[in-house]
């Protein structure tokens, strides 16, 4: 279970717009000194930095999470996925989710399972163990690239179990 290097990229400039110095290189050095976007990382090295971001935090627990992945959202915006965003529309996002997931992911699926006119359910299903603290950053990057995409109030609850994430993507 591996996550691209692009997206421990993204991590470590969240890590450094967001924490002050110390604690920022005492969070750097559990990663890879040099980070290759294109090459596969464990997706272990991604739930450990996360538990700690979250350990070190006085919010709710999934609030830090949540900012992390709407922070990769606005990433990806201004990244590699410029361009895609651009002529993004809500339905455009939920239409390439699956592309989305693959690109920063070598596990899990994504299905739709019901739109609505202003949402749509989706889930994401795994073979392996994830914590549930990894959807929270989902749906903070979800949340974030509806945004991008035009959509009003955006609302990504979701639940986690064994083998599969079910998420409510709703917005005005």
């Amino acid at each position: 279970m591996n996550i691209k290097g692009y997206a421990l990229e993204s991590l470590v400039d969240y890590i450094n717009t967001a924490l002050d110095e110390k604690r920022a290189r005492e969070l750097r050095e559990k990663l890879p000194e040099k980070i290759a976007s294109s090459s596969w990382y464990p997706m272990q090295l991604y739930f450990d930095i996360l538990e700690e971001l979250e350990r070190n935090s006085r919010e709710e627990r999934g609030a830090v999470s949540r900012e992390v992945g709407r922070f990769k959202a606005q990433h990806a915006a201004q990244g590699p996925h410029r361009l895609f965003f651009i002529f993004a529309s809500p339905r455009f996002l939920i239409k390439r989710a699956g592309a989305f997931w693959g690109f920063y992911h070598d596990w899990g699926t994504i299905k739709i399972k019901k739109h609505y006119d202003k949402g749509v359910d989706l889930t994401i299903e795994h073979q392996e163990a994830v914590p549930e603290i990894y959807f929270y950053t989902v749906a903070g990057w979800m949340e974030r690239s509806l945004e991008i995409a035009g959509a009003k109030c955006p609302k990504v609850e979701f639940t986690a179990d064994r083998g599969v994430a079910e998420f409510r993507l709703r917005w005005d």
